[in-house]
């Protein structure tokens, strides 16, 4: 809590965009999903995912769980989705340009999807 947003930042010093998030979350649970998901910011192509490995994620149907990943509509027209991480309660990390890395409600936001990690 409390790093910077950052485009295409990964680490607590330098910030963090909200996918930088995710992954470091993940990375601290000892999972590796840098190369599971495709994303698509504004200075990166989409990722190549290994064969299989999209199985690893199981979108969700039903009630939240801690540690879902939830992408959010975009804010803004031309803006990439969103995505944070479910903590309980109707909460979400995330980290936005607005606020760098917070934990909030997730409100009335538009949800695209939720993933759970199957790994």
């Amino acid at each position: 809590m409390g790093s910077p947003f950052k485009w295409g930042g990964k680490s607590p010093e330098e910030g963090f965009d909200c996918w930088g998030l995710v992954v470091e979350i993940y990375k601290r649970l000892g999972v590796d999903i840098e190369a599971t998901l495709k994303y698509q910011g504004p200075e990166s192509a989409p990722r190549e995912v290994p064969e299989g490995v999209e199985r690893a994620w199981e979108p969700v149907r039903g009630a939240l769980e801690v540690w879902d990943v939830i992408t959010f509509a975009p804010l803004r027209e031309g803006d990439p989705p969103h995505v944070g991480v479910y903590v309980g309660n109707l909460r979400v990390v995330e980290a936005t340009p607005q606020f760098g890395v917070v934990a909030r409600r997730i409100g009335r936001r538009k949800i695209l999807g939720v993933y759970r990690w199957r790994g």
